[in-house]
């Protein structure tokens, strides 16, 4: 009974922690991005590293110093 209890603190615990860790990743890419952040923008690389417009580096404004 004891080990059954255990295991389920277990996983409460790991799952509470995923999803502290879930929050922090987006907060940290919706910072990086400018954008707010779906989950699905989580599980895809691909989707998220995708340029708008206004990030193509012909449009940035010239830095002064190079």
């Amino acid at each position: 009974m004891e080990t059954i209890i255990g295991f389920f603190l277990i996983v409460a615990i790991t799952g509470l922690g995923m999803w502290f860790r879930k929050r922090y990743l987006k907060r940290v890419m919706e910072k990086g991005l400018g954008r707010r952040v779906e989950d699905e923008d989580l599980t895809s690389i691909s989707k998220w590293m995708e340029a708008s417009p206004d990030e193509h580096p012909q449009n940035r404004p010239r830095k002064p110093f190079g």
